[in-house]
Order: C-alpha cells, then structure tokens, then sequence
C-alpha cells in the first residue's frame, strides 16, 4: 500500500487541486469576473484614444481662437500686433517688484539692450527678455520675481516674457525706435 501512495500521491494531489480551483472558478463565476475585467480595461483603452483625439481637437480650436484674436493665449500677455500686457500681466509685474527694479536699473538694462542692437520694437522685446535673463535673473534685486514663479507655478519664460512687453513699451521712444 505504502508504494501505491508513493506512486499516486505526487499524481493526485496536483490534480485535486487544480479540480478543486476549477470548482472554486466555476462556483463563484470568477471566470466572468476576468471576462469583465478584460472588457474593462479594454473600453479604457478605447476612452484614451478618443481622449486623445478630443484633447488634439480642443488644442486645434484654441490655436484658431487665439489666431482670431478671440480667445488669449496667456494671462499675461494678450495678442495682438503688438502683443499687450493684460490687466494681469501689469499686476504680477507690480507684485514681484519688477516695475521699481525697472526704475532702478535703467540705465544698465538701456546700456545692454544697445549693446544687441535692436532696429525694431520686436527686436527690442527680444533683446530686453534675453537681457533681463543673462543679466538680471541672478541679481538679488530679482529674488521677489524668482519667488512669485515659484509661488504660482508659472513658467519663468512667461514673467520674463511680460517684463520684456513692459521694457519695450517703456523704452522704443527713448531708443528711438519707432516700429
């Protein structure tokens, strides 16, 4: 008897267990339970999809409404030809102290722009955003503009962006640069 056991057990215990999880399957519908969850995952993959195609669509329309002039493409800054401060971008200007530091380093700002030659007021724009970041960003006279970025999760790009509309606003007459 004792080879019989020998022999079976190594057979009949795997077997009794795999009879015992089909029962333990079958009795509790876990296999329709898989078949729902496969179906699941299934409908989410296909909800991405069109999540996709909806979010692309959207950034579609947006782009025709900020060319249209209809909706703003930034809180900032809004477009135009030229491109304008918003009520918004004229405040944070004002709470990072950017306006006193404008005041303060003028003849230093007006001497670096110079330096880069703008002929145009867009040429002035640009040469003022890439002066206030290679210049200025790291003066401590700049630590309260650093500090709201931070504090509002805006990218820096953005303020700087702003400063730049405000320096060219504030300066083409004086640079006589008329266009």
């Amino acid at each position: 008897m004792t080879q019989f056991w020998e022999i079976f057990l190594p057979v009949i215990i795997p077997v009794g267990v795999s009879l015992l999880c089909w029962l333990f399957i079958k009795t509790f519908g876990l296999g329709q339970l898989t078949n729902r969850i496969d179906n699941m995952t299934s409908k989410i993959d296909d909800l991405e999809k069109e999540f996709e195609y909806v979010k692309d669509s959207l950034l579609l329309v947006k782009g025709g409404l900020v060319q249209a002039g209809v909706l703003k493409e930034s809180f900032l800054i809004k477009s135009g030809s030229p491109i304008q401060l918003t009520e918004n971008g004229r405040k944070a200007l004002q709470q990072t102290g950017f306006l006193q530091i404008f005041q303060t380093k003028k003849s230093e700002l007006i001497q670096l722009i110079q330096q880069k030659r703008p002929q145009t007021k867009y040429d002035l724009q640009k040469a003022a955003e890439e002066v206030l970041h290679n210049n200025f960003l790291d003066d401590n006279a700049m630590k309260q503009f650093k500090i709201y970025v931070y504090k509002q999760g805006m990218p820096l790009g953005d303020l700087l962006a702003s400063a730049a509309v405000y320096v060219r606003d504030a300066l083409a007459a004086e640079l006589n640069i008329v266009e």
